[in-house]
């Protein structure tokens, strides 16, 4: 089976049982996995508390030992925030500011 995510899920694994994924984090909360990925000579065994970054294109297949709960959650990039507009009088209480701490400006 072949999971695409919008948002993150939690998902029971049974011994088995194969996933393939692609553009995820893996977070394992019960149990032990292993991750096969596309390209790389190395299988990744994760028990409970670890996590694995899968970048996009990069496909992997996701195996359970024995029952296995992990957490899919879709690789998103922060949303960024927009600019806050100066807080009233700012510029005010800093011309105060200075001139308390450098004297008053010379006329």
């Amino acid at each position: 089976m072949s999971l695409s995510l919008n948002h993150a899920a939690v998902l029971q694994l049974q011994d088995g049982d194969l996933h393939a994924l692609d553009a995820i984090w893996l977070t394992v909360l019960e149990g032990r996995v292993w991750v096969t990925r596309a390209e790389d000579p190395q299988d990744h065994f994760i028990g409970p508390g670890g996590s694995l970054r899968l970048e996009p294109g990069s496909l992997a297949l996701l195996g359970a030992e024995g029952a296995a709960r992990v957490r899919l959650a879709p690789l998103v990039e922060p949303t960024p925030r927009p600019a806050r507009p100066p807080a009233p009088g700012w510029g005010r209480r800093l011309r105060d500011g200075l001139q308390a701490a450098l004297g008053p400006a010379p006329a």
